[in-house]
């Protein structure tokens, strides 16, 4: 199929791209506030097991109690006092609402979409340093901290894809 009969049948079967990228975001949301409960149970309870605490090297309470789960003061950018040092997932909730308002603000506001598609660019790169931290120096495999890097991905090339049909329509 062509770009257009492809977008003629996604469209034809309800579906926009508006609404893909706003499922991706809800998605991503939940995903950091599961994220939230679970730094916040094992915070309160050492007993609790997540779901996502599958073994020793599987377990997302390990990666989210260690220091790298409040990155922004590991990083040395804020002390460990402030009210910004908050965990990842506080900053991944607030991140997938507010890229999730920008993407319907994109649709009335074309200035939108080339903000989008920085803040997609910056999960990015968030998402491949924390993967670094994960795989390399935390030797964890956390199943909910990949699915928000798969969720950052996918709203990246969202970005990318809608800023290319853009244009390709502007050409024309």
């Amino acid at each position: 199929f062509g770009h257009t009969e492809h977008t003629t049948m996604l469209a034809a079967a309800g579906f926009n791209s508006s609404t893909f990228f706003l499922l991706v975001c809800m998605i991503g949301l939940t995903i950091s506030l599961y994220a939230l409960h679970v730094e916040h149970s094992a915070e309160e309870n050492s007993d609790f097991v997540a779901y996502c605490d599958i073994d020793d090297h599987m377990s997302c309470s390990k990666v989210f109690l260690s220091p790298f789960g409040k990155i922004f003061s590991y990083l040395g950018l804020v002390s460990e006092s402030s009210l910004l040092n908050q965990p990842n997932a506080l900053y991944g909730s607030i991140f997938y609402c507010l890229i999730g308002v920008f993407r319907i603000i994109a649709d009335k506001s074309e200035r939108f979409d080339n903000i989008l598609l920085i803040l997609s660019v910056a999960s990015i790169i968030l998402s491949a340093y924390l993967s670094f931290i994960l795989t390399f120096i935390l030797d964890d495999i956390c199943l909910v901290c990949f699915s928000s890097y798969l969720c950052n991905v996918t709203l990246f090339l969202c970005s990318v894809s809608r800023l290319r049909i853009k244009k390709h329509i502007k050409d024309k």
